[in-house]
């Protein structure tokens, strides 16, 4: 690749040495180099995706071997690149033993490294989006039922995988993706730019329909073991304040999301009468207002994404335990 730059500056040398315009012979031989250059740099991008997705499928295996990576991503990025010492790593690997061995932390970091692997196959030239939909599907669906196990650890979850020491330290930092989630956690992305979209068809609202549900019952699942202290004993029925919030105010937002959906997929016959009967079952939310004028401007023929959410509260998972 210095080669081929090297042979870019001397016809850029020799464009000045003739006056200031490119001559066609200049401007052919530019874009001759320009192209070896590009070659080159995808290339080189292109293996070091290979390198990072052969990493990260045998890490993700099983966790010891997610764990022994992180560290071995650690000591990379945070101690040999920094040019810090052995003893300053040793020292850390000491202080951080008691986190390295939890099966809570180690399955996060499992789950970390299928989410990038998901974006290393969306970022590939072809990716097929139904099986990415398919394998994201399932992380969530494992998180929830691991709920408990990865509690503590689940801020981990919601971060961005282009940011953990995994990506830096294989340089995937800055992926191209369009509209890929790229936190195993970001449940309300991961729906509404991979799972519903395809379903949002007149001959699909059925699925459409249960997938919403799906999706109420997982956030609604995470509030609920997430939000109860680790030394926290409940009586039986008895609920937390924020799962007590959950179910009242943003479970009813969701299923008005849910039939606007619905409604615009084509169903509008159904939707129209679940969406009367979802207003008059809520009068005292505070969104009854909202859902109102958003109904009476879907049965005039005015229909605005906005209007079907304004004023409503954010409905996403909580970022991190109590």
């Amino acid at each position: 690749m210095k080669a081929a730059i090297l042979g870019v500056l001397s016809v850029f040398t020799i464009s000045a040495s003739s006056g200031n315009e490119l001559s066609d012979a200049d401007r052919e031989a530019l874009l001759s180099q320009l192209e070896e250059i590009q070659a080159a740099a995808n290339s080189r991008v292109d293996q070091r995706y290979r390198t990072a997705m052969s990493a990260f499928n045998t890490a993700a295996g099983s966790d010891k071997t997610a764990v022994s990576l992180y560290v071995d991503c650690i000591e990379l990025v945070n101690f040999k690149q920094q040019e810090k010492s052995g003893s300053d790593f040793r020292e850390w690997k000491k202080k951080n033993k008691d986190e390295l061995s939890e099966p809570g932390f180690k399955l996060a970091l499992q789950y970390q490294l299928r989410w990038l692997i998901l974006l290393l196959k969306a970022a590939s030239e072809e990716p097929d989006m139904e099986l990415l939909t398919t394998d994201a599907v399932r992380i969530v669906d494992s998180i929830v039922a691991q709920a408990e196990d990865v509690r503590a650890y689940n801020k981990l979850l919601n971060q961005s995988v282009t940011s953990t020491i995994f990506a830096k330290a294989y340089e995937v930092t800055e992926l191209k993706l369009e509209a890929f989630p790229t936190a195993p956690l970001q449940i309300d992305q991961i729906y509404e730019t991979l799972v519903l979209p395809p379903l949002r068809r007149v001959d699909r609202v059925g699925a459409l329909r249960s997938k919403w549900q799906k999706l109420i019952t997982q956030k609604g699942e995470l509030v609920r073991q997430w939000s109860v202290e680790p030394d926290e004993h409940l009586r039986q029925g008895e609920r937390t304040l924020e799962y007590e919030k959950f179910i009242e105010d943003v479970v009813p937002q969701l299923r008005w999301r849910t039939e606007v959906d619905v409604y615009r997929a084509g169903d509008e016959r159904v939707a129209a009468v679940a969406m009367l009967k979802h207003i008059q079952n809520n009068l005292s939310h505070k969104s009854a207002p909202t859902w109102a004028e958003a109904f009476v401007d879907l049965l005039n023929g005015i229909d605005e994404a906005a209007t079907a959410s304004e004023g409503e509260e954010e409905t996403n998972t909580p970022s991190e335990a109590p």
